[in-house]
């Protein structure tokens, strides 16, 4: 019942078993590639977070040196009792204070947008953005810092149960 095969057919069935070697191959070493390509990109993506967390710390870092300055100017011209001088580096003050407050808004708002490494941000920050907020400095500014509010809530509230959260769902959808 077995029938010969043309040399049509052979040539035929051995450019099949190649085509389907060469596949199979290439499957294989494109598989290399994306595994080599994915950690190339997890790299370069690692870099620019760093790099973005790199600079936040340095306009922060550069905001402190600039409220340094200025409390130490303050208090020699306090000490003179200047009152017009006084107020305007208090003014001053209040607005390096206000930069300052703008710099972590804008790196909780990179928090915020997984833009940078959160867990990183967290260890850093955290301290420092919990005194922020509970610092009485903070209610008198006119700024609004919503970024800021945000990641101080999440931080500060309670984890919540998943399965709590599910089962006050699937009691609701019930009445």
């Amino acid at each position: 019942m077995i029938r010969e095969l043309s040399n049509a057919e052979i040539i035929a069935l051995i450019t099949s078993l190649a085509a389907l070697i060469i596949s199979i191959r290439n499957i294989t070493i494109s598989g290399v590639f994306n595994q080599k390509a994915t950690k190339k990109i997890k790299k370069v993506l690692n870099r620019a977070q760093q790099s973005v967390e790199s600079e936040i710390n340095e306009a922060i870092n550069v905001s402190f040196e600039r409220i340094d300055l200025i409390k130490k100017q303050l208090t020699l011209i306090e000490q003179k009792q200047t009152v017009h001088t006084t107020s305007l580096y208090q003014s001053l003050l209040n607005e390096t204070l206000e930069d300052l407050y703008k710099q972590y808004d804008r790196a909780c708002n990179f928090y915020w947008e997984n833009k940078i490494n959160r867990e990183r941000f967290k260890r850093i920050y955290k301290s420092e953005i919990i005194q922020l907020m509970d610092d009485d400095h903070y209610n008198k500014l006119k700024g609004n810092y919503p970024n800021i509010k945000r990641v101080y809530d999440r931080w500060k509230s309670p984890k919540r149960k998943k399965s709590s959260t599910l089962s006050i769902k699937f009691q609701t959808s019930q009445l």
